[in-house]
């Protein structure tokens, strides 16, 4: 079975036209099934006929071997399964589906990564004590924290896209999916002076590099490093751990776990009860250091 085959141009554009994945969800499944398609190589196997549950197994077992995480070996399952879909919903290809009789190994229950609160709270105090030109730098690393944005969104976010009536941001999230998100007034007043949204026009990107350029994720990735390592915070330091860190300070102080989910633009609320974990770990954490029992 020939990598082009896989790979094809059709199965990219059904997987980011009908099945509206995002392009960083794309990539990756095309790279999985490339892997996919060396170890058949390397068994000789070159009809999808003949391609058995054994076969996935064994796919299974390298990856794991590779101390590749569970959640990543789900994903390369979830890319292979799509693969099949189209070969059989979309060419009638009609090849069993090797993966029916195959249970994907535990994904686990790990906490998610957030920043630690002094440093959130450094965050915005730094940010009104700077001077205009390192707010503006800084704007788009605080409006992370503050809306709950992916990286991807900020960078996609246009003027267009901010209803400065209503308070809020209208953002394109995975999949073509449209949500609105109320912006804190805070963030509003610094918007309103800092970014010139003014003087452009309305279909030009919000967040601007100090060049004036657009945003781009690994400038972003870096801005948030540089930021948060200045501010002295601990552990990972990237946009998505703000991303959690803004969820985990929701659920923090009360919010409803459906309204969570819908600001951060999940398909489902498994995706967001992730963040309940790192919020009853807090709980425990407070639970050893202050019951007079918990010796």
């Amino acid at each position: 079975m020939c990598l082009e085959f896989f790979l094809s141009d059709q199965f990219e554009r059904y997987l980011l036209h009908e099945r509206r994945l995002s392009a960083h969800t794309v990539r990756a499944y095309l790279q999985d099934l490339a892997d996919f398609s060396a170890l058949l190589e390397r068994r000789g196997i070159n009809e999808a006929a003949v391609v058995d549950t054994g076969v996935v197994r064994a796919w299974v077992a390298d990856s794991a071997g590779r101390e590749l995480s569970p959640r990543s070996m789900h994903r390369r399952l979830s890319g292979l399964r799509a693969w099949y879909r189209w070969m059989n919903q979309v060419r009638g290809a009609g090849l069993q589906d090797p993966l029916q009789a195959l249970f994907p190994p535990k994904k686990g229950k790990t906490l998610v990564p957030v920043n630690d609160s002094a440093s959130l709270a450094a965050l915005l105090e730094s940010f009104d004590e700077a001077t205009a030109d390192i707010r503006l730098q800084w704007l788009p690393v605080v409006s992370l924290f503050l809306t709950g944005m992916r990286v991807s969104e900020l960078c996609a976010f246009r003027i267009a896209d901010w209803d400065r009536s209503a308070g809020q941001f209208r953002v394109l999230g995975k999949g073509g999916k449209q949500r609105l998100v109320p912006v804190h007034p805070w963030l509003s007043r610094h918007l309103e002076a800092l970014s010139g949204w003014d003087q452009r026009s309305i279909d030009s990107p919000l967040f601007l590099r100090p060049d004036g350029t657009a945003c781009y994720p690994r400038y972003m990735h870096r801005l948030v490093k540089a930021v948060m390592t200045e501010l002295e915070a601990r552990g990972r330091l990237s946009p998505h751990t703000l991303r959690h860190s803004f969820a985990t300070g929701l659920l923090d102080e009360g919010a409803d776990l459906l309204a969570v989910k819908e600001l951060l633009g999940h398909s489902s609320l498994s995706a967001t009860q992730v963040y309940t974990r790192t919020s009853l770990e807090k709980l425990r954490q407070l639970h050893k250091l202050l019951h007079p029992r918990s010796e």
